[in-house]
């Protein structure tokens, strides 16, 4: 995803467009926005931010959008894993895997399955992280996306 790479630069490029939609109240473009912006704060460190913006993207979204439901839970689990609040970190973060798997949208799935593994790998638990891991690489896979899978294959080989 372009805002792993470059989380700066996805915030710079996006931003403007997130507080134009926000001054008109406009919602389903917002949500999406906001959901990157999200993860573009969370790759930079700042997760108050991240939270915020997260939270914001799962008000305006509506349940069906799988994207915005299921990624602005996983940032938010991984801000309360760094934050210390282990329970009701693991505990979201189960919340957007299943809420994902009732998809069919693998891309969202791949991608929750690795911010979960994140999330358990910062609680301790290591034993949930790889499964999750090696779901994602299955996933990514399947639907052709290399560069997910080799990001998940990555994470999975520094658990060792």
């Amino acid at each position: 995803a372009a805002w792993e790479d470059d989380p700066v630069g996805a915030e710079r490029e996006l931003r403007p467009a997130y507080e134009a939609l926000r001054r008109i109240g406009e919602q389903s473009h917002f949500s999406s926005l906001a959901t990157v912006l999200a993860q573009a704060a969370y790759g930079q460190g700042r997760y108050e931010d991240a939270e915020v913006l997260a939270a914001e993207a799962r008000e305006a979204s509506r349940l069906i959008d799988v994207q915005c439901q299921t990624i602005s839970r996983t940032v938010k689990a991984k801000v309360l894993a760094r934050r210390g609040e282990l329970e009701a970190a693991a505990e979201l973060a189960r919340e957007a895997i299943e809420f994902v798997e009732e998809s069919d949208f693998l891309p969202v799935h791949g991608e929750a399955l690795v911010d979960a593994a994140e999330v358990f790998q910062l609680i301790g638990r290591a034993d949930e992280a790889a499964p999750a891991l090696e779901a994602a690489v299955r996933i990514h896979e399947q639907k052709g996306n290399t560069a997910g899978a080799a990001r998940a294959r990555g994470r999975l080989e520094a658990l060792g």
